[in-house]
């Protein structure tokens, strides 16, 4: 059975008997997962139960009668210095707290009208996602990283001994070699297999990391988005004059689908509703031409088999799907780009693979067409006069 930890900073018998009654059922109506807590009726009892063991969540009273005013403000900031997992914060003032923690893994709630059975269940919703176990101390990325350390690491460590600098740029190096090492283990399946299919989410940086603007940046400006495409090096480049954009469509509102969707409205609209069995019969066979015709367009969109030309971008969050177009390039004075606003970046080997299409879009090279059926015939004929 797989055991949920919850550390409770709370002194109040009343308070206490709620959290205890609520688990109590949690626990009878759930045969899988069990939820466990910990106690803690001071600010010292906590700290210590933070700093020494792991939690999947935690309910936090910002009024400790045992403890200074803002025992639970330093309980927080604890968890956040040391831990990685949900906050909730449950107090009888809480209309008082003024800290806005900005955050979506802490909460706050009265203590008066919370629902603890409903933040029961959003424990349990979060638990098992794999958020906190994946950086808990006990997650995935904890057990690769002592592979790295152990295999890896450990093979290069002389190296490591002898490498000309020291300090935070040899840290820096150290943790970038192994997150390219990590990156590698986790492309992996639990058999050693190649993961093939990615999740949408691996797709973007949001909230942005970088404030610098860089090939795979996304701005909006007033109600639309762009892609920036300008290679880094010009952007970096103090003489830069200007950016390559592109500017992003949404799926639906592509020309391709809201010409399909004109010719459905026009064959819905230009029909009589009289028809006889056979004239109703093309009538719906046509209708259900255009919706296996919107459902291949699709699949040639999302899979990025549309052609050279477009490359799809999945929706994520509150960012829609949309379409890039190369066709749809423009550029804009370096002097005017302040004014638009970076929302998030594609992540790397995305962008890689973007900006790789959009070079073979533009380096492709053509030729004038012959007239092929006539030259085939000739050809032929020539083939059988050899016969």
């Amino acid at each position: 059975m797989q055991e949920i930890k919850i550390l409770i900073a709370e002194d109040e018998a009343s308070a206490l008997e709620i959290y205890n009654d609520a688990i109590s059922d949690f626990n009878d109506e759930n045969t899988d997962i069990n939820i466990v807590e910990t106690i803690c009726q001071t600010k010292e009892e906590a700290l210590e139960s933070i700093q020494n063991e792991y939690f999947d969540a935690a309910f936090i009273d910002l009024n400790l009668s045992r403890t200074e005013n803002d025992g639970g403000i330093e309980l927080i900031k604890a968890i956040q210095d040391n831990a990685r997992y949900p906050i909730y914060i449950v107090s009888g003032q809480i209309q008082n707290v003024e800290h806005d923690f900005n955050n979506k893994f802490i909460s706050k709630h009265d203590k008066d009208t919370v629902d603890t059975n409903e933040l029961l269940l959003e424990i349990k919703k979060i638990y098992e996602t794999g958020l906190t176990k994946v950086l808990g101390s006990k997650g995935i990325l904890e057990k690769k990283l002592d592979d790295i350390f152990w295999n890896h690491l450990s093979e290069s460590k002389e190296h490591w001994i002898e490498h000309k600098l020291d300090g935070v740029e040899l840290e820096k190096i150290i943790s970038r070699y192994t997150l390219t090492h990590l990156l590698e283990y986790l492309q992996l399946d639990n058999n050693g297999n190649e993961i093939k299919k990615y999740d949408p989410s691996e797709m973007y940086i949001k909230p942005l990391i970088k404030n610098e603007m860089y090939p795979g940046t996304i701005l909006q400006y007033e109600e639309k988005k762009y892609l920036v495409l300008s290679p880094a090096c010009d952007i970096s480049n103090e003489n830069c004059d200007c950016v390559i954009l592109i500017q992003l469509t949404e799926l639906f509102e592509h020309q391709v689908f809201v010409e399909i969707r004109q010719k459905k409205e026009e064959h819905i609209n230009t029909n009589n509703a009289d028809f006889n069995k056979g004239q109703r019969k093309n009538y719906e066979n046509t209708l259900k031409g255009f919706d296996k015709n919107i459902k291949k367009t699709l699949k040639e969109f999302i899979s990025n088999n549309k052609g050279d030309r477009y490359y799809f971008l999945p929706k994520f969050l509150d960012f829609k799907a949309k379409v890039i177009d190369f066709q749809d390039i423009q550029t804009v004075d370096i002097t005017e780009i302040g004014r638009y606003e970076k929302i998030m970046n594609i992540s790397l080997p995305f962008i890689k693979d973007i900006q790789s299409k959009f070079s073979s879009y533009y380096a492709r090279q053509g030729s004038p067409d012959f007239d092929f059926s006539k030259i085939t015939e000739e050809y032929y004929s020539s083939f059988l006069e050899r016969q």
